[in-house]
């Protein structure tokens, strides 16, 4: 009896260290990818569609009213998120309180897209067929639309490229 107890811990020991050690390398897999999307030009990513001058200035506006809308979605989201935290600190749970504030997020979130996907179903109308076509073709690839929306700001370091500097 004795002898087997180091060999149940060692097993056991095997076993939460194999899933401890495939969660973090299958989240480290994903990161690069989501990165490597995020920094690819939305020019590069659009370039196959061979967009004209006034389709290329609407995938432009397009890019910049995300950008805009999802800087708004996130300092709504961290307010959220500072708020939980708040109700996390006091003595007594209040899984109302807590319930409402994550309804919140999730409706605003909600807006977002559906303001999003408007904004992208009106830009689709203005492409040709085939365009269009080829392009929610290519949507169907993961990261795909996030790239052509957000990719890489046209401006300034990209993300992780280190700390800003202030202007101050």
């Amino acid at each position: 009896m004795r002898a087997a107890v180091p060999w149940t811990l060692f097993a056991a020991s095997l076993v939460v260290n194999v899933v401890f050690l495939s969660g973090v390398l299958m989240s480290g897999g994903r990161e690069p990818l989501r990165q490597a999307a995020f920094e690819m030009p939305p020019e590069d990513v659009a370039a196959p569609l061979a967009l004209n001058a006034a389709q290329q200035s609407g995938l432009a506006a397009l890019r910049d009213q995300a950008r805009a809308q999802g800087a708004d979605l996130r300092e709504v989201s961290d307010k959220i998120r500072q708020d939980l935290l708040g109700l996390l600190a006091q003595a007594e749970f209040d899984r109302a309180a807590f319930t409402q504030r994550l309804h919140e997020v999730s409706l605003q979130r909600e807006t977002h897209f559906l303001d999003l996907a408007e904004r992208l179903h009106s830009y689709l109308q203005d492409l040709s067929v085939p365009q269009r076509e080829d392009l929610l073709e290519r949507a169907k690839a993961r990261g795909f639309l996030k790239s052509l929306l957000l990719g890489s700001p046209r401006t300034g370091p990209s993300p992780g490229s280190g700390p800003q500097k202030s202007s101050n």
